[in-house]
């Protein structure tokens, strides 16, 4: 496989995760923020983020992870409501 060819195989491959991170994304903050009237599962939601971020800031040397983990769990958060 030529550079070319292996160049567009990996756009292509980056392109159809990137597709289904999004959709994934949409469907859970949907889904939180109708749940958002439920202060058990906010707590939970939130509790396992922090729990999940912690853990990665201590093992985790890729910066662009870590980024990518905060602009999910933003997101989250702002589904879930800012309380």
């Amino acid at each position: 496989m030529d550079d070319q060819t292996a160049l567009q195989v990996l756009t292509r491959i980056f392109a159809e995760e990137a597709g289904r991170n999004n959709a994934l994304t949409a469907t859970i903050v949907g889904i939180l923020s109708a749940l958002k009237g439920h202060p058990e599962v906010v707590d939970a939601v939130r509790g396992t983020l922090e729990s999940q971020y912690s853990d990665h800031l201590a093992t985790t040397h890729h910066q662009a992870y870590i980024d990518g983990f905060e602009r999910v769990r933003d997101l989250v958060y702002t589904a879930l409501g800012n309380g």
